[in-house]
């Protein structure tokens, strides 16, 4: 984040620069500050991206009303011509942080599907028995293993309760329940 605000700075002081030296109007500063906006929307969570956007805007009003050209005649056209670019930045910039995190999330639910699918590989071809229950002593997961030792087939275990498939004493209390 600190080379992104280095940046930032550095766009200031070309835009003060070019707004009070070479007489630029604002408008043309802030393609400056455009593709700063857009790293700030691939690069950073949204909170620092409408902070940037807010800094932004604020820099360059203060550019239009500090800077003295002959440029500047129709001072109303000017505003709202620099109002409507930094809405179109704001509105891009926020467009690419919501892409980047609708891609960022499709990734983490990729990387936990594959790490299920392995998982379930893995259980699938485990010679123990491994059966899982929910509260209700209701069978919720049981691999071959598990039907191989039982000697039952996965319907039947699955309409099972778990003292059907596992009698102790220390279940009974979950057929009260």
């Amino acid at each position: 984040q600190w080379r992104f605000v280095g940046c930032g700075l550095l766009c200031i002081v070309l835009g003060w620069w070019g707004t009070h030296v070479v007489h630029l109007p604002v408008s043309a500063v802030g393609f400056l500050v455009l593709p700063l906006l857009v790293w700030a929307a691939l690069q950073f969570r949204p909170l620092f991206v409408h902070t940037t956007i807010l800094a932004t805007g604020l820099i360059a009003i203060s550019l239009q009303l500090t800077a003295n050209s002959v440029m500047f005649q129709n001072p109303k056209a000017e505003l709202t011509s620099l109002f409507l670019f930094l809405l179109s930045a704001s509105v891009l910039t926020l467009i690419v942080n919501v892409i980047v995190q609708q891609q960022q999330a499709l990734a983490r639910a990729l990387v936990l599907r594959q790490e299920q699918e392995r998982i379930d590989l893995m259980l699938q071809a485990a010679t123990d028995a491994v059966l899982s229950f929910d509260n209700q002593g209701r069978v919720t997961y049981l691999n071959p293993a598990a039907q191989r030792v039982l000697g039952r087939d996965g319907l039947q275990l699955h309409a099972a309760g778990i003292l059907a498939i596992l009698p102790t004493p220390r279940l009974t209390h979950l057929e009260r329940d």
